[in-house]
């Protein structure tokens, strides 16, 4: 059992009963929420608030890595290289970050989950990222667990980058556009969208050479762990 839900256990079986004065309180708890609530509509709790916010930092970071690993030296090799072998792990984990800005996010998951299941860490995290954007703490716990590795601490929260990288929207509206016009085929329960050639010269002159290196500060697995909880 965690320890947070030992604590909480533990906790409440060492209160007292209720007493007259701890009722009275909580019905004045409770008039003040219903008369909120009738007043201004269902608020949220401080955790939903909490848990919100995380989702939201999430999105946005999910958004500037996915930017991030397309503006790296690399990208464009290994999206020609998915073209021609669909069981191109680096390939799929960067077109998956293309169907993402292009709002496609059911296929990104198909094959953020294929390179995963792969080996790919970045794959497994972004996957931790978007089920986190959702707020789907169980799906994104499997995957922050398959990013650390058999030895690793689920409630390690992994802090966002400090910084937001971005593409201009010229850009990110070409790329959207190209992955629309692919042609789409059933597969597996899923649309998939079908990369070809024309569209690899679409997008080719919009990703960076090969001889330009930026920064790795992508997501790697950590040596040790931090301080911050995973769960709110």
């Amino acid at each position: 059992m965690p320890a947070q839900f030992e604590e909480l256990l533990a906790e409440t079986a060492c209160r007292d009963a209720f007493t007259d004065e701890d009722m009275v309180g909580l019905r004045q708890e409770i008039t003040r929420d219903v008369v909120t609530e009738l007043m201004f509509g269902p608020q949220q709790s401080e955790r939903d608030r909490r848990r919100d916010t995380k989702g939201e930092r999430a999105g946005v970071t999910l958004l500037s890595l996915s930017c991030k690993l397309l503006d790296t030296a690399g990208a464009r090799g290994h999206l020609a290289s998915f073209i021609d072998d669909r069981t191109d792990i680096q390939g799929a984990l960067h077109f998956a970050c293309l169907l993402n800005l292009a709002r496609e996010q059911e296929e990104a998951i198909w094959w953020w989950q294929f390179a995963a299941g792969a080996g790919n860490l970045q794959a497994a995290y972004f996957l931790y990222l978007l089920y986190l954007s959702r707020g789907d703490m169980r799906d994104a716990e499997h995957w922050m667990r398959h990013f650390l590795g058999p030895a690793g601490d689920s409630t390690a929260f992994i802090p966002p980058p400090s910084w937001a990288h971005s593409l201009p929207k010229a850009r990110l509206v070409l790329f959207s556009e190209a992955v629309h016009r692919l042609e789409v085929v059933e597969a597996a329960g899923i649309q998939l969208h079908q990369p070809d050639r024309r569209f690899f010269e679409q997008i080719a002159d919009q990703l960076p050479p090969a001889e330009v290196r930026a920064p790795s500060d992508l997501p790697r697995r950590p040596t040790g762990f931090f301080p911050f909880r995973f769960l709110g």
